[in-house]
């Protein structure tokens, strides 16, 4: 480096992922394929929904020191085969936590998270306002991997 000058001189490869970090900032080359780092996978299982749900919140938490990814979906029951309704990729910030609120339309759902961290806990509840609905919480000891 000269003075506030980066030079960078890279190749781009195929089916590999480079992340460089400089000041909190990540710079990201390479194939985009985040799946394959996400090993830690999470399902709630079937669940019905209660009479009065209004959303489903699903909260994830970093107890790690490092920043950390998670991609949150939720799948319809209703139909079969399933189908997926919802899917987000979220980055979690050490020390920090996330959510994400969606509205069923349907009696049946599955919440999946799939996550690049043992450190990163899962929360997930169906709601009523403000209100966790009974049945329709889970919380992250109770979550199936698979």
């Amino acid at each position: 480096m000269t003075g506030d000058k980066a030079y960078l001189s890279f190749k781009m490869y195929t089916k590999i992922t480079i992340y460089e970090y400089y000041s909190n900032v990540i710079i990201y080359w390479g194939d985009g394929n985040m799946s394959s780092r996400l090993k830690y996978k999470y399902t709630t299982g079937p669940i019905s929904v209660s009479e009065n749900i209004d959303n489903i919140r699903v909260l994830l938490l970093n107890n790690g020191s490092k920043e950390h990814f998670a991609k949150v979906k939720i799948l319809n029951l209703d139909q079969t085969p399933k189908t997926q309704v919802f899917s987000e990729l979220f980055t979690i910030c050490p020390d920090s936590e996330t959510k994400t609120e969606f509205i069923p339309s349907f009696n049946a759902f599955e919440v999946q998270v799939l996550t690049d961290s043992p450190h990163v806990y899962i929360w997930v509840g169906g709601r009523s306002g403000n209100e966790n609905l009974v049945g329709n919480t889970v919380l992250h000891k109770e979550l199936i991997s698979f």
